[in-house]
């Protein structure tokens, strides 16, 4: 019984650094970041923008994380014959997985979740203009890599590209509705506050 004893202790001792570890590895974040953002369309002449996104979350552990994301993908220039301009932003819901990288606070990620995109688009139609409004759902993914400094964890930087999936209905294509599947790929930096 006295052996039990010492193990279970010892046990407990040597976990104490890896219980202190953990309870580091969760905890509220909130960021903002930047980047380049393309839009893949055939209506699209100018397809990059600038993007802006704010961002919050909640890390559970060293290996997940649930974040959200307010994001502003840019207005992007039409071809001209039809659509004038399309302006896209939205918010979204993901799962973060997290692959730490040794102990000099460099970690692998990967962002997947659903979101909702508000876009507009300004186009002519035998010489009348007008706006198309809309709220669909989009398909967010990212993947890339975060640095947390070892002797100032309570800020983080990424590096991250994006990419936001989503359908867009035309009402001008031959007087009745039509859906396009559309695509916007975002490089993005961002910095995040540890709470």
């Amino acid at each position: 019984m006295k052996l039990f004893k010492i193990i279970v202790g010892a046990l407990v001792l040597a976990s104490s650094p890896v219980m202190a570890n953990a309870e580091n590895d969760k905890g509220w974040y909130a960021g903002l970041g930047i980047g380049s953002a393309t839009y893949s369309a055939d209506t699209i002449t100018d397809d990059s923008e600038v993007s802006l996104t704010a961002f919050g979350g909640y890390k559970f552990n060293k290996y997940l994380a649930l974040q959200a994301n307010v994001v502003n993908l840019g207005e992007y220039t039409g071809d001209g014959v039809v659509i004038d301009s399309t302006d896209v932003s939205g918010v979204s819901m993901t799962v973060v997985g997290i692959i730490p990288l040794g102990s000099q606070g460099f970690e692998l990620f990967g962002r997947l979740g659903l979101g909702l995109l508000s876009y507009e688009q300004n186009y002519e139609l035998w010489g009348t203009e007008y706006s198309n409004s809309s709220i669909g759902d989009a398909l967010v993914s990212s993947v890339g890599v975060n640095y947390t400094p070892v002797n100032f964890q309570q800020m983080s930087f990424h590096l991250a590209y994006e990419n936001y999936y989503f359908e867009t209905e035309y009402e001008y294509e031959y007087n009745s509705a039509s859906s396009d599947s559309n695509s916007i790929g975002v490089i993005t930096i961002g910095a995040r506050y540890n709470f």
